[in-house]
């Protein structure tokens, strides 16, 4: 029996159909999406490119009859995505898009986008469902708005309104970037309470542009399913527990169901990595709610090749429909010591294929062409600090016995975990002992920051020897803590992001900041490393090494960005003989799974048999 492969004009919507003998029964089981009947003996996957393409992949070296009407359908999918190519690739728009583009700030007085971002706002009306990956920096929401105003001139102003999902340090920026370049939208900021989110959204009153935080999202629309992740159902939709009201329920429709929403914007797309979280599933269901999807990111592969999939599911879950097989198919996985599988990369036998149903839809360009005159970061700085008598010891100690004395009380860490963590914590400042209590009213051991730190000295040095506005990154808030009341006793202004403060905080921090009422920010990764402006700082200062390049990338981003004001020095604090020189060389060595110290036990292990050696 020959293997044949034609469509199948299925009533639901075409399927790429394959016959085939059981011996081959494996090959056809590779395409993700792909599933066997076993009334007709056929193989039956969702037609798409990038089923197309794993078609061609999987069947390349294996005969096969491709029937007609299946090879004109790729033939013109190739056509299409050759043309995708070309757009991505293209530094403005087409003649006929810039004309339109040049319509709209004629017609609303907008101020004049780049040549490249005209030709980011033509790509994201033209595709529909694209999205944009240009490096940190580059100025992505011009381009937003531009498109946004141009879907507005299209439809000469009756369309239904986007909604733009972002960080929330970023709501604010939103409001007044949109502010700026599309001036004649009308905005509403979705926050506060979730009363008053509900209201914001169901007010008669619509506006043009709605802006939602990230951890809101998920209590005010419906989850798409996942495979192994249990929903939330109130008793209407199955679930046992009375307790559960429509508006816990993860089933039930919500307020933002009831939105005829025509474009859906994720900000920081990369948070959407995780398959599994509920702000990711969140984003799936509403994105098939509206005609437009365009996700937003400078750093799409975060950590994994698999990163961009949970994306791809969003734009479309029908071409996209299975990770496992995604996993099998384009990524290299190995056996994690600690069980279950890690992934590495991509497998090099099937790279050209798996950026062929990735690459097409993301534009990217790069620095050097979006901003032509930008001003290149200077090489990095270090400044190796000596641990004080308070920090050396105890860092002894504990990287060779795994027990310290602390002010007379022992301390020991339980595994390998919490040696790291000390060892961290004791390579920046010295640390204290206090009496706690756990879940069960236990009394347990704490730890925690103090005074002194060789490296707080060593800052406070530097901002001494300068009188440039900083930018100070650190990865413990009670380290940042510390920071500030040195900074306190010295009168160096200064404010902060950090986990736990309110979306007006933070915006009131990053004004005073640009408007050079402080001399120093502080920063935690986790809260303020995405989507903040910060042009007006000379210098980046990691005072604690993070050894993600996400975290990096999007860092740095906030201060080498348009409208920078200095070419920006980045210094790295680093205590010599500890554990930070291993954080930094993982940075440098951009190691595939250096994307969370604290979630990767492997790496983990790596940088603490490092220490013992």
């Amino acid at each position: 029996m020959t293997a044949w492969a034609q469509i199948d004009p299925d009533p639901k919507g075409p399927y790429l159909a394959i016959g085939c003998s059981v011996e081959e029964n494996h090959l056809a089981q590779q395409i993700p999406g792909c599933n066997y009947s076993k009334h007709d003996h056929i193989w039956r996957a969702p037609l798409s490119w990038p089923a197309w393409v794993a078609f061609c992949e999987i069947w390349k070296i294996q005969p096969i009859q491709v029937y007609p009407e299946l090879a004109a359908y790729g033939a013109r999918q190739a056509a299409i995505v050759d043309e995708m190519y070309e757009d991505r690739g293209r530094i403005d728009a087409e003649p006929e898009w810039q004309w339109e583009l040049e319509r709209v700030e004629m017609a609303n007085g907008s101020p004049r986008v780049d040549p490249w971002q005209r030709g980011a706002a033509a790509w994201l009306a033209k595709w529909y469902r694209v999205g944009l990956e240009d490096p940190t920096g580059n100025g992505k929401t011009p381009c937003v708005a531009r498109a946004l105003q141009l879907l507005h001139l299209k439809h000469e102003g009756d369309i239904s309104p986007a909604l733009v999902i972002c960080p929330g340090s970023a709501l604010f920026p939103w409001r007044d970037k949109l502010a700026e370049w599309a001036p004649e939208l009308s905005v509403r900021v979705v926050r506060g309470t979730a009363l008053q989110r509900s209201r914001a959204l169901l007010s008669s009153d619509l506006a043009d542009v709605y802006l939602i935080a990230w951890p809101n999202l998920r209590y005010h629309t419906r989850l798409a399913p996942y495979p192994g992740q249990s929903l939330v159902r109130c008793p209407e939709h199955g679930g046992l527990d009375p307790k559960i009201t429509p508006g816990r329920c993860e089933v039930h429709e919500k307020d933002m169901n009831e939105m005829p929403w025509s474009v859906i914007i994720p900000d920081e797309a990369h948070r959407m990595r995780n398959a599994k979280s509920k702000w990711t599933r969140a984003v799936w269901h509403l994105a098939g709610q509206a005609p437009y999807f365009w996700p937003l990111t400078g750093t799409l592969v975060a950590d994994k090749a698999t990163d961009p999939w949970p994306i791809h599911h969003a734009m479309s879950p029908q071409a996209y429909p299975s990770k496992s097989r995604f996993l099998d198919l384009w990524a290299v996985k190995v056996n994690a010591w600690h069980g279950g599988t890690e992934v590495l990369g991509i497998r090099p036998e099937t790279e050209a294929s798996y950026h062929g149903v990735i690459q097409p839809y993301w534009r990217r360009i790069p620095k050097e062409i979006a901003r032509p005159d930008r001003l290149e970061p200077y090489p990095p700085e270090f400044r190796y600090t000596e641990m004080v008598t308070g920090q050396l010891a105890p860092y002894r100690q504990i990287k060779r016995a795994l027990l310290a004395e602390i002010e007379g009380q022992s301390i020991m860490p339980a595994n390998a975990m919490v040696k790291f963590t000390r060892l961290c914590q004791l390579a920046a400042s010295s640390i204290e002992l206090s009496d706690g209590e756990d879940q069960f009213g236990f009394t347990t051991q704490q730890v925690n920051l103090s005074l002194p730190s060789g490296k707080l000295d060593d800052f406070l040095e530097f901002l001494g020897d300068t009188d440039e506005q900083v930018v100070a990154v650190a990865n413990s808030p009670r380290f940042i803590a510390l920071a500030e009341h040195k900074l306190a006793l010295a009168k160096i202004t200064h404010t902060k992001i950090v986990g736990g403060m309110d979306d007006p905080a933070k915006y009131a921090a990053n004004m005073a900041f640009q408007n050079g009422e402080v001399r120093v920010i502080f920063l935690t990764a986790g809260a303020g490393g995405e989507s903040i402006d910060l042009q007006s700082a000379s210098t980046l200062a990691w005072l604690q090494p993070n050894p993600s390049t996400l975290v990096h990338d999007q860092v740095m981003g906030r201060v080498d960005r348009r409208g920078q004001l200095y070419r920006v020095r980045e210094i790295y604090f680093i205590t010599p003989g500890t554990v930070e020189e291993r954080l930094y060389a993982l940075m440098c060595e951009k190691q595939e799974r250096a994307n969370s110290v604290s979630r990767d036990v492997d790496l983990l292990r790596w940088i603490v048999q490092g220490e013992d050696q």
